[in-house]
């Protein structure tokens, strides 16, 4: 945990750190939560293990020709089949400590939009979605295409 004068940083998988007591007396009611988690079945741990390994300063068992992590995180939201779950575990306990919430999404993610908006209209009394059209590199491949971001702001938990 890193202190400064009006913010925490915690490095923490989100699911624990939503069910940390400290960070209940850190965030009263009526704060507001940012999400922006992964949206493609790609696990984001493949770009940051580098970055994790510093932070870390150990020397972990590696694999693969990237030379991942053993242990690198594989986050439930890339994966098809617990992705809308997990948004609803995430949505439940954030509502349910009477946070606001907004959530960054693309159109081309694992969870459709609509079932996605659909989950935050279950535990927010006010939800509103706006979009913006970008185009989406393809990693160096000279493919581009267009997407949609979309922000879901949601406020008033049931």
């Amino acid at each position: 945990q890193i202190k400064g004068p009006r913010c925490h940083l915690f490095r923490r998988e989100a699911g624990q750190l939503l069910s940390d007591e400290c960070l209940y007396s850190l965030a009263p009611e009526g704060s507001v939560v940012y999400l922006d988690p992964p949206y493609t079945t790609a696990q984001y741990s493949r770009y940051y293990h580098l970055l994790e390994t510093v932070v870390l300063d150990d020397r972990p068992e590696v694999l693969h020709k990237a030379k991942y992590r053993n242990d690198r995180h594989q986050s439930s939201f890339c994966s098809s089949s617990k992705a809308a779950a997990t948004f609803g575990e995430f949505l439940e306990k954030i509502s349910g400590r009477g946070w606001n919430l907004v959530v960054s999404y693309s159109s081309h993610g694992v969870v459709p939009i609509r079932d996605l908006i659909e989950l935050t209209e279950m535990h927010y009394s006010r939800v509103e979605v706006k979009s913006r059209s970008y185009a989406h590199s393809m990693q160096g491949r000279g493919q581009v295409s267009d997407r949609l971001e979309y922000v879901i702001s949601a406020k008033g938990p049931q």
